[in-house]
């Protein structure tokens, strides 16, 4: 889809899955579910995307704060996660012209819970998001953004 986008100035990838389980019971399926929506899908969204934002462009990609995550059941999900974060810190030395912001909301009230059963108490909604990054886009760009209800 990138491939055939022209220039973009913001980019935001806000995919994710959570699937829950114990380490020993991991199912490889939901393991690749779970680290394919969480960290490939935004890999390949950074190597096909960086190259067509255009100078002060910026990127956001929806991460998850390690204090909320480091929970029973969510291994998969707080390490892809962990590891979305590390790619952002090098896709940040590596492209000096764009802004790559990692956003850390508390939890977003989304259908990704109906994955874990119920949503997180504390849960912000789609909306609080979207005018976060609205009003960040109109500043300069920052490594981390933490919206809050």
């Amino acid at each position: 889809m990138l491939e055939e986008t022209g220039e973009i100035d913001t980019l935001i990838y806000a995919a994710g899955a959570v699937l829950p389980g114990p380490v020993q019971q991991a199912d490889p399926a939901a393991v690749r579910a779970v680290w394919n929506a969480n960290y490939f899908g935004a890999l390949w969204v950074l190597k096909h995307g960086l190259g067509r934002l255009t100078p002060g462009g910026r990127v956001y990609l929806m991460g998850a704060r390690p204090e909320l995550v480091t929970a029973r059941g969510f291994s998969q999900y707080a390490a892809s996660k962990a590891a979305l974060s590390r790619a952002a810190e090098i896709a940040r030395l590596e492209v000096r012209d764009v802004g790559i912001t990692l956003v850390l909301p508390p939890a977003v009230d989304t259908g990704l819970w109906s994955q874990v059963g119920r949503v997180p108490r504390g849960a912000i909604s789609p909306e609080v998001v979207a005018a976060a990054l609205v009003q960040d886009r109109d500043g300069p760009p920052q490594r981390e953004l933490r919206p809050e209800g």
